[in-house]
């Protein structure tokens, strides 16, 4: 930095001292170097401020659309600097009930089928706790229920 401000300076002196010949070379080094120095201030100034005012780029847009595109929880921040809930900080659903449970007189029949079928896939498969939202006790009644209505020929041991 200090190079470029002694070449300006230099190229200044030789310039203003050559149609003054007589005049002392002193006084216009110091003019030539006020001047200099407060060019070099000017340009500074206007790469910071060129720096501020860059535009962001397009590609950012293009990211903001792709987001609102796959994320649907980033359409409701019309500001994408805020940040939308990571997917750690969802609550849990709600802990299902058991049917049984909370209706004591209900009982598990291997001969309702309609009522099996809600608990098995379309494949066949029995429907594991977690997704039918019973307790293990009647899930365990319902897929020894199931078992038995497979045998019986009242479901599919396999679905068609």
């Amino acid at each position: 930095m200090e190079n470029i401000e002694n070449e300006k300076i230099e190229e200044k002196i030789e310039v203003a001292a050559e149609p003054a010949a007589e005049v002392a070379v002193e006084p216009v080094k110091e003019e030539v170097v006020a001047e200099v120095k407060e060019e070099i201030a000017v340009e500074k100034k206007e790469e910071k401020v060129a720096k501020a005012e860059k535009p962001q780029p397009k590609i950012k847009a293009e990211k903001v659309e792709k987001t609102e595109k796959e994320n649907p929880l980033a359409q409701k921040y019309d500001n994408m600097d805020e940040k939308a809930p990571s997917k750690k900080s969802k609550k849990l659903p709600k802990k299902k009930v058991c049917p049984y449970c909370t209706e004591k007189g209900r009982t598990i029949d291997y001969k309702e089928a309609q009522k099996l079928k809600r608990y098995i896939t379309e494949k066949g498969k029995i429907i594991p706790r977690r997704s039918n939202g019973l307790c293990a006790l009647h899930q365990r009644e319902v897929a020894q229920a199931i078992k038995r209505a497979r045998t019986m020929a009242l479901l599919p041991f396999k679905a068609e």
